[in-house]
């Protein structure tokens, strides 16, 4: 049987993994050009399993495989995946089923005959495997990284793979003949990383200027394309470097030492001073404490984005200095 198993099975929650294995498998299965009719997609919440049995069960008609696409995580128990179990005990060899879940597939399923099912990891990579991601991506275009560099794109970008895939093709074609990717490649390109980006507002909170605060909020959302949540890791990231500062100061360090131990980045940090030498922890912990409660309310998806986003960014830069107790 040539080509890809009978049943692929993308198990993970990343869409452009996922879409990448749907344009590995099509190519593998020659549904391009005209042959672009034995290539089917349907949606798992609105498709009754008999349809998507049906079109497995069809032939290809201009192509060696046809390509049945099943979009949407299916259930792991009960009905909503017993079907592709039942369908993995005799699948029609010249169709390749493509399915998704979310976590590991059902047991019975990787029972299945050998050969049958194949599964193809769609987990987000995280950490150091993102930065390996990024290498590899790399290496296809013949080119390798400096020692920093790759790392710098996953600092400065994020975790989105469509755009870290999209810079790398950008950053291969930007270096031209040369076989390596710099930091100032990197720079160059891509500019300022998120959280770089995200200390201006910062900055400007702790000029307690609300209005220069809010106007870098909105464009970093709506005109850069900063994901929200990647806006409020980073302010959050801000906030407890502050507070670490700031305990420190009170617990007797010299505010330059203090905003240097809590790791404040050294562009930043003559700005930094004289804020935590005016600021207590505990009115830092409760902004803190509002940014775990915002990031709470932007994945239950209780309001909109920059609704949620404004009022944290208005504490912030309204962090009132207390009077330090005497020691």
């Amino acid at each position: 049987m040539p080509g890809p198993a009978p049943i692929i099975v993308c198990v993970g929650s990343e869409p452009w993994l996922r879409d990448e294995a749907v344009r590995a498998l099509a190519a593998q299965c020659g549904t391009s050009g005209a042959a672009a009719l034995d290539a089917v997609v349907y949606d798992a919440r609105d498709t009754a399993p008999a349809v998507i049995l049906d079109a497995a069960r069809t032939p290809p008609m201009a192509s060696p495989r046809r390509l049945v696409i099943v979009r949407g995580p299916l259930e792991p128990d009960g009905d909503g995946s017993g079907w592709l179990t039942r369908y993995a005990q005799s699948p029609t060899l010249s169709t390749c089923l493509v399915v998704e879940f979310e976590e590991a597939p059902p047991s019975a399923l990787r029972a299945a005959a050998r050969g049958v099912v194949q599964e193809v990891s769609c987990h987000p990579p995280r950490g150091g495997e993102l930065v390996a991601w990024v290498r590899q991506r790399m290496a296809a275009s013949r080119k390798t990284w400096t020692p920093d560099a790759a790392q710098a794109l996953v600092t400065r970008t994020g975790s989105d793979l469509a755009r870290l895939a999209q810079l790398v093709e950008q950053l291969a074609v930007f270096v031209g003949p040369r076989p390596q990717v710099t930091v100032e490649d990197v720079t160059a390109l891509v500019g300022w990383s998120v959280e770089e980006r995200v200390f201006a507002v910062v900055d400007a909170a702790v000029r307690r200027d609300r209005a220069t605060a809010l106007r870098v909020t909105r464009r970093l959302v709506e005109e850069e394309g900063v994901a929200p949540e990647e806006l409020l890791g980073a302010l959050g990231k801000h906030v407890r470097r502050l507070w670490q500062a700031v305990r420190r100061v009170e617990q007797g360090m010299p505010p330059p030492q203090a905003v240097q131990a809590a790791g404040v980045p050294w562009r930043a940090q003559a700005a930094w001073i004289p804020l935590v030498s005016r600021l207590t922890s505990s009115a830092v912990t409760r902004t803190l404490e509002r940014l775990v409660e915002t990031d709470m309310q932007l994945k239950t998806g209780a309001g909109t984005p920059l609704a949620l986003l404004e009022p944290c960014v208005w504490e912030l830069a309204g962090l009132a200095p207390a009077a330090r107790p005497a020691v």
